[in-house]
């Protein structure tokens, strides 16, 4: 008798353990998968960048990882042309994974118009000279060429000597730029007739 009550105690307690088992098995959670940048965990990020620059948004630029506790997943994404001055949504996602990383990128163009060309000029006393007459060219990044686009203020041709004027030219985001140019106004030189006696 007692050798069958240890096996009656011993199948109790073996029975006990397996629904323990159990139960610690079906109440443990999975780790959800978490998206983290430099091992802080992030839902998404936030960028400005400047057009015509270059932008690397690979994963590993960003230290961008994904992990299921200890586990670390390879992260796919398509990264867009930058060709609008807008926001950007790039998401980032794991196979067979609903968790999402999205990455927001503001596109702006804060970078003034390039001016270059001659900027000494030399013209007679009276002689016309207006923005036609300048070889500047005016380029810029997102608008591209805006040589036809030049300001200057009118010129005053009446009188001899070294004047200074500023030919400035805007862009389509507001970005000014500017040159410096020098005319020399020459003194008129008038034909003058023969007296004879």
């Amino acid at each position: 008798m007692k050798g069958n009550r240890i096996i009656r105690i011993t199948a109790v307690a073996f029975f006990i353990m397996i629904i323990i088992l159990l139960i610690v098995f079906l109440n443990r959670k999975e780790k959800p998968l978490r998206f983290t940048i430099k091992g802080k965990v992030k839902e998404q990020l936030i960028l400005t960048h400047e057009y015509g620059e270059a932008l690397d948004l690979s994963p590993e630029a960003l230290q961008l990882e994904a992990k299921k506790g200890n586990d670390v997943y390879e992260i796919f994404y398509e990264e867009p042309a930058f060709t609008e001055l807008k926001t950007y949504h790039i998401s980032y996602r794991v196979k067979d994974e609903d968790a999402v990383f999205s990455v927001k990128v503001k596109v702006v163009d804060t970078t003034a118009p390039k001016l270059s060309g001659e900027i000494q000029y030399t013209i007679t006393q009276g002689e016309a000279f207006g923005i036609h007459d300048l070889y500047i060219s005016a380029y810029d990044a997102y608008d591209g060429d805006l040589s036809d686009q030049l300001h200057m203020e009118e010129i005053d041709t009446s009188q001899a000597g070294e004047q200074e004027h500023t030919v400035s030219v805007h862009d389509s985001s507001g970005n000014r730029a500017e040159i410096l140019i020098h005319i020399t106004v020459k003194e008129s030189i008038g034909v003058q007739g023969v007296q004879t006696r």
